[in-house]
């Protein structure tokens, strides 16, 4: 649920952690000071179009975390 609230309060295209102890827990993170960014889509009702979207971007970027769909939930 947490996830899914804040995938709609983020207006920007990513949520950005920094400063939480937990990002510790993460793979590949070794202080809290770091930046990690959760990618966030806009959620559509066309699987395969958001498919796409998510899957043009993986072509570019790494989705390290997993991602975001606005108002829906954590992918990972």
């Amino acid at each position: 649920m947490n996830a899914t609230v804040l995938s709609r309060v983020e207006k920007s295209d990513a949520l950005v952690l920094e400063g939480y102890e937990m990002q510790k827990s993460l793979q590949g993170q070794h202080t809290h000071l770091d930046r990690v960014s959760i990618p966030i889509f806009a959620n559509d009702q066309d699987i395969p179009a958001l498919a796409a979207r998510v899957a043009a971007y993986a072509d570019t970027q790494t989705l390290r975390y997993g991602f975001l769909v606005r108002g829906h939930g954590l992918y990972c």
